[in-house]
């Protein structure tokens, strides 16, 4: 069932007011409750936290200083590189399991291990191919009807830099969270130094009726909408940025949702090993899903599979 039929059958009356309010709750960040399962909204409130943390996710207020990218840059420079190799830009195309090692093909190179962990939401897992050294698909069927029912919706996460935090002067913390505009979430994210001053946004196109508009036509939808929260200098940004994350080929989208069915029928199979591949991402977390935590807890819990076999 959708989480939208459970909401419309459930409160039938409900005010314009009220049915903004359950949206919110219910559709505040893992999308439209017309797209994903109710026990998929049931499952994002228990994993938030609750649905205050879904409403006002406070937890989106702590932000690493050395940004997304540097995080995974100190990761990285932490491992001894001789005994880790690490290939960038080589994106895998197919892995093939044979007895007690797997083979992974990129467009480039060939990477023989004893085991596998696949740290994709499941839409991107399932453009693998999977296979035996006999051409034989590993993968059990409950695992590929999981991931065809694990879609993700395309995304746009930006940005405004002003010359400084003008909101901040006129008593705002710079965080809305709204079903009536275009723009219905921000965050503050100046830099600690206090300038330049920074508003972000995540915002859905199809959501907002902004589905097949250009950049430029959303660009000036969402600076409209962001003026009519903090004023006409929000009009003025010294800088733009977006990032569309169905645009790009190795992510695909933004966030990851369940469709009716997936989790009733296929929920068996969400973070399974399949003999030496396992599963990882923020789409397998039971903490923090479809958050950079969520991400964190899921590669702990992965190598811990793996170092219990042995």
């Amino acid at each position: 069932m959708l989480a939208e039929t459970w909401i419309k059958t459930t409160f039938p009356d409900l005010n314009p007011e009220s049915v903004n309010l359950v949206n919110a709750i219910f559709g505040g960040y893992p999308g439209s409750p017309a797209w994903f399962s109710l026990l998929h909204a049931l499952f994002y409130g228990k994993n938030a936290g609750g649905w205050t943390s879904n409403v006002f996710l406070f937890r989106n207020q702590m932000r690493s200083p050395v940004g997304t990218q540097g995080l995974a840059e100190l990761l990285w420079s932490s491992l001894d590189p001789k005994q880790v190799r690490t290939l960038l830009g080589h994106p895998v195309s197919a892995i093939e399991a044979a007895g007690s090692q797997v083979t992974l093909h990129t467009p480039t190179a060939r990477v023989i291990a004893k085991r596998a962990v696949i740290a994709t939401s499941p839409m991107v897992a399932s453009r693998i191919s999977f296979r035996t050294d006999d051409g034989v698909p590993p993968l059990p069927a409950v695992r590929r009807q999981f991931m065809q029912r694990f879609p993700l919706y395309g995304g746009i996460k930006a940005f405004w830099v002003y010359d400084e935090p003008f909101w901040r002067k006129d008593g705002l913390n710079g965080q809305v969270s709204s079903t009536a505009e275009p723009v219905t979430l921000t965050y503050d994210q100046t830099p600690a130094s206090g300038a330049p001053g920074v508003l972000v946004t995540l915002v859905l196109p199809e959501q907002i009726g902004l589905a097949g508009a250009s950049a430029d036509e959303i660009r000036k939808v969402l600076t409209r909408s962001l003026a009519n929260y903090f004023g006409p200098r929000a009009l003025e940004p010294r800088a733009y940025r977006a990032k569309y994350w169905d645009e790009d080929p190795d992510i695909l989208g933004h966030i990851s949702f369940a469709t009716p069915g997936c989790w009733s029928l296929y929920g068996s199979a969400w973070r399974t090993p399949i003999g030496p591949i396992h599963w990882a991402a923020t789409e397998t977390s039971s903490k923090s899903f479809a958050q950079m935590n969520g991400a964190y807890h899921s590669g702990l819990r992965a190598a811990d599979e793996i170092l219990s076999q042995y």
